[in-house]
């Protein structure tokens, strides 16, 4: 299989593993090719480089004629799959329908190559402006023929209507090169606590500051805070936490490479994934992947997302972003710490989702799948047959509440399009419970 992957920003973006860890990964299984951004502004923060042996394309996605160097590439390269990470339109690039544009310009000069959106987060828009996005979306939705995503829930940001086969996978991580706390007690206890990702204004740390300065003297004196990561709200947030009196409990790191951050995770006790639930409820946090990679007490804020991860096993600390429900977690596991089985437990199922067993395992035998499916759809009879196909879902995530759903665009390789209408209304009557 040849794959290309199209992403619009710079590879190793902070915020962006992903990505970068999907393109390490699918070099070293398939024939793959990178066309990335050129462009790194002042703003951007390079927390990753590429390994040398990567075939990268660089271009700068603000120009007119960006469409034209991707079609030059896709001619060139023949690939059998085009991965398109999925972005949104920009002012400050020339593709006024975001991923749509490049799905149709790689479909009008490479009609058999099949295409893949790739869903790293949900959509952050809302009003007017999230309906109009999603519009000229779902016009683009006929130049595909897979979606991925960690879960379904991102993907309807963007699509309220999935019309294409989806895959639902684990999200990915770098296992082998997190260093792990070791596990010295039955009883992990908790005293230093990390935060690791963006300090961007929509992330809204400042509640989590405003949550933290509820602390009663003795906890604050038992507890410490080290924030990790950068962003435009940084200078407003060390401000806060001076208002707030924090000074001698919160501590705001900087930035550091990946690599940097994952041989200091060992050094604390608990990892708290902080997801503001209003934009971020359906998106599963890698930060807490992490967490339960280095054998931390993982602290997470109450998400549809964070949950998803509690039907793969994992065992966390979950709070309601309110402060009766903030300091119920933090003074429970100050006092009477976090079992050492669940962290093992945690570390033994974070292990299935370091980067190359994803896409090896999941993956890509879902391209695969994608790719021969115009060799699979014959003249299966619709009916009884389909009660079959639902057993046949290896490709899906192991998700029961989503399988529903995903169960369905899977069975859409396997039926003619004919029978596409009665096929949904079969679906529906057996697992989603109504007509």
């Amino acid at each position: 299989m040849k794959l290309m992957f199209i992403t619009r920003r710079p590879l190793g973006l902070i915020a962006t593993p992903g990505t970068y860890l999907s393109v390490e990964a699918y070099s070293e299984y398939v024939e793959t090719r990178i066309v990335s951004h050129s462009v790194v502004s002042s703003s951007d923060i390079i927390v990753y480089h590429p390994s040398s042996a990567l075939d990268i394309r660089e271009y700068d996605f603000r120009s007119r004629k960006i469409l034209k160097y991707i079609q030059a590439e896709v001619k060139e390269f023949a690939p059998d799959v085009v991965c398109i990470g999925c972005f949104a339109p920009e002012k400050k690039l020339s593709l006024k329908k975001g991923w749509s544009d490049v799905a149709r310009s790689v479909k009008a000069v490479s009609p058999s190559s099949k295409i893949i959106l790739e869903v790293k987060s949900p959509l952050l828009m809302s009003g007017l402006k999230l309906k109009r996005v999603q519009e000229e979306m779902a016009s683009g939705q006929s130049s595909l023929d897979a979606i991925i995503a960690p879960a379904i829930g991102m993907v309807e940001t963007w699509l309220p209507i999935i019309e294409v086969p989806f895959l639902q996978h684990r999200s990915i991580l770098d296992f082998n090169k997190i260093k792990r706390r070791a596990v010295q007690s039955e009883i992990q206890p908790c005293r230093k606590i990390i935060f690791s990702g963006s300090l961007e204004k929509r992330r809204k740390i400042g509640e989590l500051l405003k949550l933290i300065a509820n602390l009663q003297a003795n906890h604050r004196e038992a507890l410490v805070f080290d924030f990790y990561g950068d962003g435009a709200a940084k200078s407003d947030l060390i401000e806060l936490a001076k208002e707030l009196g924090l000074q001698d409990v919160v501590s705001f790191k900087g930035a550091l490479l990946q690599r940097e951050l994952f041989n200091i995770y060992c050094l604390y006790d608990a990892g708290l994934a902080w997801v503001p639930k209003e934009k971020y409820d359906s998106a599963p946090s890698l930060k807490l992947y992490e967490y339960c990679a280095a054998g931390l007490i993982p602290i997470a804020t109450n998400t549809k997302g964070h949950n998803l991860l509690k039907e793969f096993g994992f065992e966390f600390e979950v709070f309601d972003e309110n402060k009766d429900s903030f300091l119920s977690v933090l003074v429970r596991i100050s006092k009477d710490g976090f079992p050492s089985t669940s962290l093992n437990n945690n570390l033994e199922i974070a292990q299935k989702s370091d980067y190359r067993v994803v896409i090896r395992d999941e993956i890509l035998p879902f391209y695969e799948t994608v790719v021969n499916a115009k060799h699979q759809c014959s003249s299966k009879p619709e009916g009884a047959e389909v009660i079959d196909l639902l057993s046949n879902t290896k490709f899906i995530s192991n998700f029961d509440v989503e399988n529903a759903r995903s169960i369905f665009f899977r069975c859409c390789f396997e039926i003619p399009r004919i029978h596409f209408k009665k096929l949904k209304r079969i679906i529906r009557s057996l697992l989603l419970g109504r007509p």
